[in-house]
């Protein structure tokens, strides 16, 4: 049974996020402080889809297998911004496997710790909005060459040609 959801400090925009390493560590650190086990925190990812599809992405299957393949088991959650859920629990033992698993979120459903503004201000302090474009940086160390190499220069040969001849 999920007792408790916490976040980690992570940026994040519509279609990726990354986890900030430190804050990991830390929460790991005071889950242990705490008596726990990472069975008991640190084996379900939940996770939201910004569309109606909770569908994994090829990311989200990487992700998972990455995070969690070394696990005995673990579960991901998704729930798409309409509300739709998937949820999918693998085992890493034995023959290991995965099976998709039902679940069902009652957003009505009042309970001891439902404090909506605790929530937003976790999720306030926690998760930075990246925008999904290149900054500065990121242009500067972009490598267009490498998504269209010269050699592999087709609208040189083909549409220039037949570009000019038109006109």
């Amino acid at each position: 049974m999920v007792v408790d959801v916490e976040l980690v400090t992570q940026t994040a925009d519509w279609a990726s996020v990354v986890f900030d390493d430190a804050a990991v560590a830390d929460y790991y650190d005071r889950q242990v402080e705490q008596g726990r086990t990472p069975s008991e925190f640190g084996r379900i990812w939940v996770h939201t889809h910004p569309g109606s599809s909770p569908q994994p992405s090829a990311t989200d299957e990487e992700t998972f297998a990455r995070a969690f393949g070394g696990c005995q088991w673990a579960v991901m959650l998704i729930v798409a911004r309409g509300g739709a859920s998937y949820a999918r629990l693998a085992f890493g033992v034995g023959p290991g496997g995965s099976w998709e698993i039902p679940v069902e979120i009652d957003y009505d459903m009042p309970f001891a710790a439902a404090d909506r503004a605790a929530w937003q201000a976790e999720y306030d302090a926690c998760v930075q909005a990246r925008s999904p474009l290149l900054d500065d940086q990121e242009l500067e160390e972009f490598d267009s060459a490498r998504l269209w190499p010269r050699e592999n220069a087709w609208c040189e040969d083909g549409y220039d040609a037949v570009f000019e001849q038109s006109v």
